[in-house]
């Protein structure tokens, strides 16, 4: 019954545009990134999995002895 109510009331709205087109980015966005995650290499994804883990003092040693200071 409310569904009866809403769709007259949205069908003359020239607004409902906007929430569809947001609807479909997402979905295309979110197809994309999981497209790409499943596709990608396991070495690729334990390499970006370990990234938060790595010790910034190791890369800063790193750059002082190659002469990056």
């Amino acid at each position: 019954m409310l569904s009866v109510i809403a769709k007259g009331f949205y069908l003359d709205s020239p607004l409902i545009f906007f929430p569809v087109l947001a609807m479909v980015i997402f979905l295309v966005t979110f197809t994309f990134i999981t497209v790409r995650t499943l596709r990608s290499s396991r070495n690729s994804i334990q390499r970006m999995a370990g990234l938060p883990l790595c010790d910034d003092s190791t890369i800063a040693n790193h750059e002082k002895a190659q002469g990056h200071e």
